[in-house]
């Protein structure tokens, strides 16, 4: 039996849609623009990448499904469900990081050996988005490697996510 086999195929739709809703979260607490857009997102696929040499972890099986066309469209819907009808940064922001709740809540009830982990890497993946783009200059000249609405939106995420600390 596999991880994946925990979940409902929905439920597993929305934890893999996780390393996403961090990234959309990080990337909405301090939107710099086209440049920055490219790199953040750049960040969550380099490490959804390196997820993927997790054999046997949560982790591992939501990298490997990352390669799956038919996960991927899944997350694509659980994305759109996420920020439909929302009009502000701060909303996208607030609904991820309230997504990433649920989700978290239920990886820690449904595989709870796995959810320190998890913690960890979606952490992880916070920090590595928020260092991926710099913000507040211009063309990615000047400005800071994380602005503090970027550090004040990895603590909303800390807290969400079991009070880890990013690797």
């Amino acid at each position: 039996m596999s991880i994946r086999d925990s979940f409902t195929p929905e439920d597993w739709t929305h934890v893999l849609a996780a390393p996403m809703l961090v990234g959309m979260s990080i990337s909405a607490a301090d939107p710099g623009g086209l440049f920055s857009a490219f790199q953040e997102s750049g960040a969550v696929a380099r490490a959804v990448a390196t997820g993927a040499s997790e054999d046997g972890t949560l982790i591992g099986e939501v990298a490997k499904s990352y390669q799956v066309t038919e996960d991927r469209l899944g997350i694509v819907e659980a994305m759109k469900s996420v920020v439909a009808g929302k009009k502000t940064s701060e909303e996208v922001m607030a609904a991820a990081i309230g997504d990433l709740d649920r989700i978290f809540t239920l990886v820690s009830a449904k595989v709870p050996e796995q959810a320190q982990g998890f913690s960890d890497w979606l952490l992880h993946i916070a920090q590595a988005v928020a260092e991926a783009g710099k913000e507040g200059g211009f063309l990615g000249f000047g400005g800071v490697a994380v602005s503090p609405e970027e550090t004040a939106a990895i603590e909303k995420l800390r807290g969400v996510l079991g009070g880890a600390t990013p690797a």
